[in-house]
């Protein structure tokens, strides 16, 4: 049984079992991680860390988590960023009985008028 001996923010350094830690790498920037639940307060803790630091927690048993970026990032964005009067727009859009139907008909125009 290997244990490590990570630091929470709470409590400092704690005794974990490296089978109770997940290590994650992301597979386009290649950036390492760790995460475990700290024994004393029960936070879920997550650490930066090097590929080498990984690949020892992996060799003593704990588990890998391999995740991507969002594809969203990928996505091309048009139009000026949302507003707070935006905001409260569509809070007041939100607020009518037909809600749904007001919407529908703000996004058509929306799409009308970048097509033009």
């Amino acid at each position: 049984m290997s244990i490590c001996l990570p630091s929470c923010p709470t409590c400092g350094k704690v005794k974990v079992r490296v089978s109770g830690m997940a290590a994650r790498v992301c597979t386009e920037t290649e950036e390492c991680s760790y995460s475990f639940n700290c024994p004393k307060c029960r936070v879920n803790c997550a650490k930066q860390c090097t590929q080498k630091f990984l690949k020892e927690l992996v060799d003593h048993g704990a588990h890998l988590e391999v995740w991507h970026l969002p594809a969203e990032l990928e996505e091309p964005h048009h139009g000026d960023p949302i507003s707070p009067d935006d905001l409260l727009d569509f809070h007041f859009l939100l607020d009518s009985p037909d809600w749904h139907q007001n919407l529908n008909r703000e996004v058509q125009d929306s799409v009308d008028r970048s097509s033009d």
